[in-house]
């Protein structure tokens, strides 16, 4: 056997496969036999993640195939191994391992779960490394002081827990459950309500997350670059790379646990990947992308999700292919959510149950077993090894998205751009956006000047990765990148255009052959913002109903889109940014491509006053206050031309339905009084607590009508 440790890119692989494996490990052929044992008793340091897989189903899920699964429990919601650490460690007051003598006297002292672990004979012991880094070395953590310095880190806190471990239980073998990323596009997807939900707590609701899952770019996420420098939640700790570095560190620890066969890694993460590639080749019915295994930013549904994971926990414990088991104990929503003091809500971590099918079990059992066969960390099999791994992932066919990264201001968000890779989807088109769109009322007018400073001065009032992590591309393989980059010009001033230069370049540094996107949104109406202001409304507060309704019939669109001076909310605004552009560097104008949106509104604006949508008396009808656009076909209209866009293909193929569902939208509007429920009430987003102004349905006619108007506008222009 030989373990070599490897920070080069495999040149020229395949999408995915030229990820980074940070332990690179070839197996000697006398790798030891995977028992297949008739009872296991499993014991399981996680949170809810772990929870996923419904440990509480996991001994019948085993007795299906005639197999004893025993287990319990140390968990926490949202539990990092450091802080079962310290209730051996401190609370239990175990002291270092070395004067651990096993006293009976101080397992009274333990916790009721650290009791259970201490007293107890297992045949594995099951540790779920969470979102820290491999080493934090400090006096203070989440407000709690000590005396001397600790060390936060996966390493260390694994390290003890395995040795506590083998002390009680020397035959134990150790598995380290790869648990996946967090789906962060939803952290952008409240748009200007952002504020009021950060105040209380609130999640989206299950109607709300199936566009935005459906969105989730999943590999972008987990085979992006760890970066220890960096915070803990910004490093990239829920990725492949970082936990195939934890892992060959243990390795290094631990030679002879891993030689023997009881060093092993559960790999739900890469089980999801192959998964996530098969769904988007089309090869999973009806299921479109990984996304749609999320309730939440992490949580997972019911049905599909969680038994995957339990499929790949059966398949290590007990050595054997997971076919054969009773999946339908996966579909039944009355086993999920019973101890967790939530009823049956669709709405809590378990979610609706997306359910099995025999044709998706087929698929996922056969996934859990090809990973597991083919992956480095499993000691599974003999062929196991990086290039088997990456073999297995290259032969799926999933189409390669166009991926494009948008900084951008208010009106971005009526864009709908967290819902654009699904969109997109319905047409036969693969895209992946990456929105970083402002909600501070100081950053609103910004524009590329705003940006660029941010760029220069590395600097931000809000940490968030995307504004410098995701410009300078923490990946490897080139198809995993941004080719795009979108943003949103303030105007055709020579200071906007040199900045929107200064960006350009430092994006297409790393990209020789990306794209440019000038994103030029619509003029406000005057009445409506002196309203706002008089009434000292916030950006995401809603102007009365009765007072907007005459704000919009009154409003004369054309009018305002053709005013002289230069806001890019005027024709005369984008086309001097656009003239400027070309003049200064033509080498970036052929690379650049503009959204007209403010355009489209106008061509609109000019068929619905000749009456081509009766009832409809001109755009101004599109507005929901005095820039934010109405849900339904007004936000339809401009995904629809970043889709002609970017793809250069007519819009007609296109879904628009979850378009034309008022309750699938994210609220623009929230009020921040109404608090998070306590106790029994996990809260998320209910129907009756916010209100995203008038539903403008969308019609067949109203679709073909935005449509053609897109084409006609952009078709067949370079």
């Amino acid at each position: 056997m030989s373990i070599t440790f490897s920070m080069s890119m495999r040149r020229g692989a395949p999408l995915v496969t030229a990820i980074l494996l940070a332990a690179t490990v070839g197996f000697a052929e006398d790798i030891p036999a995977t028992p297949k044992p008739t009872r296991m008793a499993v014991y399981y340091f996680g949170n809810s993640l772990t929870g996923s897989t419904i440990p509480e189903l996991h001994p019948q899920l085993g007795k299906s195939k005639g197999k004893e699964w025993v287990w319990d429990i140390m968990a926490v919601g949202g539990g990092m191994l450091w802080q079962f650490r310290d209730q051996f460690e401190l609370d239990a007051k175990l002291g270092p391992l070395d004067e651990h003598t096993l006293d009976p006297d101080l397992f009274k002292m333990a916790p009721y779960a650290a009791q259970k672990f201490l007293s107890g004979k297992w045949d594995a012991v099951l540790l779920q490394p969470y979102c820290t880094k491999m080493s934090i070395v400090q006096k203070e953590m989440w407000n709690k002081k000590f005396d001397t310095d600790r060390d936060f880190g996966d390493l260390a806190a694994t390290k003890y827990l395995i040795d506590l471990t083998l002390k009680n239980n020397p035959a134990c073998t150790i598995y380290i459950y790869q648990d996946w990323p967090g789906l962060w596009l939803i952290e952008g997807s409240f748009g200007l309500a952002a504020e009021g939900v950060v105040q209380t707590g609130k999640e989206l609701n299950a109607g709300q997350m199936l566009p935005i899952a459906r969105s989730f770019d999943y590999p972008r996420e987990w085979l992006r670059y760890d970066d220890q420098s960096q915070s803990s939640w910004l490093s990239g700790a829920q990725s492949r790379m970082y936990k195939s570095k934890l892992f060959g560190e243990l390795i290094k620890a631990y030679p002879k646990l891993w030689e023997e066969g009881r060093l092993r890694m559960i790999p739900v993460g890469d089980i999801y990947l192959a998964l996530d590639r098969k769904m988007r080749a089309g090869l999973v019915p009806g299921v479109l992308n990984l996304g749609e295994f999320y309730t939440d930013i992490e949580h997972h549904r019911a049905g599909m999700p969680a038994y995957t994971g339990a499929a790949a926990f059966y398949t290590m414990l007990f050595g054997e292919k997971p076919h054969g088991l009773d999946y339908t104990l996966y579909n039944n929503q009355d086993n999920f959510g019973k101890d967790r003091g939530r009823g049956k809500d669709e709405n809590n971590d378990s979610g609706i149950p997306l359910e099995i099918t025999p044709e998706r079990a087929a698929v996922i059992n056969d996934t859990v077993w090809e990973v597991i066969q083919a992956h480095p960390f499993t000691r599974f099999s003999p062929g196991g090894s990086v290039a088997t791994l990456a073999s297995l992932e290259a032969a799926i066919p999933a189409p390669i998205p166009v991926r494009v990264l948008e900084y951008g201001y208010q009106p971005g968000w009526s864009a709908m751009p967290c819902w654009q890779g699904a969109l997109d989807r319905s047409a036969g088109k693969a895209t992946a956006w990456t929105p970083v769109l402002q909600r501070e009322d100081y950053a609103q007018r910004g524009g590329c000047e705003f940006l660029a400073r941010v760029f220069r001065e590395k600097k931000h009032p809000y940490p968030f990765r995307q504004y410098f992590m995701e410009m300078e591309e923490p990946y490897f393989d080139p198809p995993l990148r941004h080719q795009g980059l979108c943003l949103q010009p303030a105007g055709g001033t020579d200071k906007e255009t040199a900045a929107f230069v200064f960006l350009a370049d430092h994006f297409l540094e790393k990209r020789s052959g990306g794209f440019l996107l000038g994103y030029f949104p619509w003029p406000e109406i005057p009445e409506a913002a002196a309203f706002k202001a008089e009434q000292k409304l916030k950006k995401w507060q809603l102007i009365p109903e009765e007072r907007m309704a005459a704000m919009r019939k009154g409003f004369d669109y054309s009018a305002a889109w053709n005013a002289p001076g230069e806001s890019a909310s005027t024709s005369a605004g984008m086309n001097a940014f656009v003239e400027k552009l070309r003049v200064a560097r033509p080498n970036l104008a052929a690379k650049f491509r503009p959204i007209p949106a403010g355009a489209l509104l106008a061509a609109l604006d000019a068929q619905l006053k000749a009456d081509a949508l009766p009832g409809v008396g001109g755009v101004g009808e599109f507005y929901k206050d005095e820039l934010t656009l109405r849900t339904g076909l007004p936000r339809y209209a401009i995904a629809a031309l970043r889709f002609a866009v970017v793809h250069q293909t007519h819009p007609k193929a296109l879904d628009a339905a979850f378009f034309n569902e008022p309750k699938s939208y994210y609220p623009d509007a929230f009020d921040p009084a109404n608090k998070r429920g306590q106790g029994k009430d996990y809260v998320v987003v209910r129907d009756e607590e916010f209100d995203n102004g008038p539903h403008f349905p969308i019609t067949p006619a109203g679709k073909k009508l935005v449509d053609d108007a897109v084409w006609k506008l952009v078709g067949n222009k370079p």
